[in-house]
């Protein structure tokens, strides 16, 4: 039996046909190799759920890059702002914070 065209119902011309072309790559599900002729109106709904998968495969990429740069900037917060409680003092000499007004001073000056 002759397969039918998707669009108008016909035998399938096939290599006459502007939209019978060649897939080949990997079966998605068992991950075997196919290489198969087709009409690309079929192949459609398969490379929609290839770019699907890619798609969510990147979206869970750049959310763990998000999170690991988002403790970055907790990690730095707190050395900053470890270090605006500490030079002052470390400056000044004593642990007091004393030292501020000396740094503002001198950057006035």
């Amino acid at each position: 039996m002759a397969k039918k065209c998707p669009l108008f119902k016909k035998p399938c011309l096939q290599h006459e046909c502007e939209w019978y072309m060649n897939v080949s790559g990997h079966n998605p599900q068992s991950g075997d190799p196919v290489d198969q002729w087709g009409c690309s109106i079929n192949y459609a709904v398969l490379v929609g759920l290839e770019a699907n998968k890619d798609a969510r495969a990147h979206r869970d990429t750049v959310q763990g890059l998000r999170s690991d740069i988002e403790k970055r900037g907790q990690v730095h917060d707190q050395v900053y702002g470890a270090l605006l409680r500490f030079v002052p003092r470390l400056l000044s000499g004593n642990s007091d914070g004393s030292g501020r007004e000396r740094i503002e001073r001198q950057q006035r000056e």
